[in-house]
């Protein structure tokens, strides 16, 4: 049978958290767990959360932008991995895939370069950043730049 890194930690006496969809582990020694070691073990750890607790636990794969809803809606696409089952599922946010200022080289309306989206501050993709402990982007339209930092991020929902 394979290690159980959950079972093995609390038998320590080391404290597992999850908060603001981070993973915390507070050492029974008081040191702080080594970056190295928790960048190789978090998905582990949350994984078997996910089976003990029998819950849904969805991490980040990547994202896509695209036209949704039928060819009618901009989109931004995030891909998650279901840590229980191990399923794909996914989330579409509306945002804006056109510039929406004049600039030099560009005008208002040009398509923004692949992978690159904008939006405002009551879109439900906002919503969901500020639920997390990340930083918010200096511009809406430098999200793209910070989508990889939900892979540190672990996220409840229900599939509908």
């Amino acid at each position: 049978m394979a290690h159980n890194l959950t079972n093995g930690l609390l038998q320590r006496g080391d404290s597992l958290a999850v908060s603001l969809g981070q993973l915390i582990i507070t050492p029974n020694s008081g040191e702080p767990v080594p970056r190295e070691w928790l960048a190789t073990n978090r998905g582990k750890i949350m994984s078997e959360i996910a089976q003990q607790s029998g819950l849904s636990i969805f991490s980040y794969a990547y994202y896509q932008t695209g036209i949704y809803n039928n060819a009618r809606s901009p989109g931004v696409m995030i891909r998650f991995i279901d840590m229980l089952t191990g399923e794909d599922a996914y989330a579409v946010f509306n945002v804006q895939l056109k510039r929406q200022r004049t600039t030099k080289n560009k005008n208002a309306g040009d398509p923004l370069p692949d992978r690159h989206f904008s939006i405002g501050d009551r879109s439900a993709l906002y919503m969901l950043w500020i639920k997390t402990a990340l930083n918010i982007p200096r511009r809406f339209s430098e999200w793209h730049k910070s989508m990889s930092k939900l892979k540190h991020v672990y996220f409840v929902a229900e599939k509908v």
